[in-house]
């Protein structure tokens, strides 16, 4: 027995051994020439990369020479890192993307040329469009912040004004951080103009405006005065409080409510014509109805402004305060989402919220009582 266990066991050790050389022949060494063309692409590859390191390396050298030829001159604008990195990253973009072509086949290029250029368009999309604001005009000054592009008429623009500036938009995020979507790096365009007629001649308002606003282009426009801080305050509101609304426009009413309420917290002294108003001519306030479709002040004379902001001051603080801020904020939300206002104010506030007119009588009770 031993001797046949023996002789199969020696049987098989043979017939394995004839039948695994050439199937290590025909399976296995196919395999590894066709691995040996992936470790010579592989060492292409690294030529490649290196060759892009270098063209990087160059860019950025010359991108930073650049930089420094322009804040030598008499009267730079003031660049930040962050621009500096958001314009290095550009380059580098396009750099990365021309090395990457040249790994492709023709037929690859045209599917990654395409999938490059759509990422490119929405990396810009998510970065401030310097190019929407207006251009330089000529007799102005130029100078730039962490939060704004500054256009000031006929004088330079000084530290201190930037640093009121940076002030009055860090005054508003303790109320409308909710309400500012905005970007955080997103800059806002001051043009600060020295006199009255060419603001009213550039921007075509009516003579008894002190300032006003563009949100598209994320820009204010100023007259220079001894309260034009005030102004100031009360248009970038405007830009904060009504990106919240984008696409759409945010209620005139609700907006200019929200941006004088900012005003007269900040600057009581500077606003107190609001104070004035309530106390001796609420009972001329229009219905509410009125209030909330009217869509422009163009028409209205100075007196007939100063009683419709007053107003819708007055609606605001009222919803402001009336339960928490949570419920005007939801107030806010449900009108971007469509809502008409006393759907919103119901489903915001709750009974006895359920019209505009129960809101009429609540208010105007409390003017009343106040």
């Amino acid at each position: 027995m031993d001797i046949d266990k023996k002789l199969k066991g020696g049987y098989w050790f043979l017939i394995l051994a004839l039948l695994g050389v050439p199937a290590y022949q025909y399976f296995v060494m196919p395999q590894m020439e066709k691995a040996t063309p992936v470790l010579e692409e592989k060492s292409d590859l690294q030529k490649l990369e290196a060759e892009l390191l270098g063209r990087i390396t160059a860019e950025t050298a010359v991108f930073f020479d650049e930089a420094d030829e322009e804040t030598s001159t008499d009267a730079p604008p003031i660049v930040s890192t962050t621009d500096l990195a958001e314009s290095q990253v550009d380059k580098l973009l396009k750099i990365r993307n021309d090395v990457e072509l040249l790994l492709l086949s023709d037929k690859d290029k045209e599917v990654s040329t395409t999938a490059s250029e759509t990422k490119d368009f929405q990396f810009n999309e998510d970065k401030p469009k310097e190019k929407k604001w207006m251009a330089l005009p000529p007799g102005f000054e130029i100078a730039k912040t962490l939060y704004f592009l500054i256009y000031r008429q006929s004088k330079p623009v000084t530290e201190t004004l930037k640093e009121k500036f940076t002030y009055l938009r860090s005054a508003l995020m303790n109320d409308l951080m909710p309400f500012a979507t905005m970007r955080k790096n997103e800059k806002m365009l001051i043009v600060y103009f020295s006199n009255r007629e060419d603001y009213t001649s550039y921007t075509n308002r009516p003579f008894w405006s002190g300032a006003c606003s563009d949100l598209v282009r994320r820009t204010i426009y100023l007259i220079e005065s001894p309260v034009v801080l005030p102004y100031a305050l009360h248009e970038m509101s405007h830009i904060y409080f009504d990106s919240f609304f984008e696409p759409k426009a945010s209620p005139l009413w609700l907006s200019e409510g929200v941006a004088v309420g900012a005003q007269q917290k900040e600057f009581p002294d500077e606003t107190v014509w609001v104070k004035d108003t309530l106390e001796t001519n609420h009972e001329s306030f229009e219905k509410l109805d009125d209030l909330f479709a009217t869509i422009t002040l163009e028409n209205f004379s100075n007196d007939e402004a100063k009683l419709w902001y007053t107003q819708s001051f007055s609606v605001v603080e009222y919803l402001k305060k009336t339960r928490t801020s949570n419920e005007f904020y939801n107030f806010c939300k449900y009108i971007k989402e469509g809502n008409q206002i006393n759907q919103a104010l119901f489903k915001a506030y709750g009974m006895p919220y359920f019209d505009i007119s129960s809101l009429e009588y609540v208010w105007r009770h409390s003017l009343g009582n106040n």
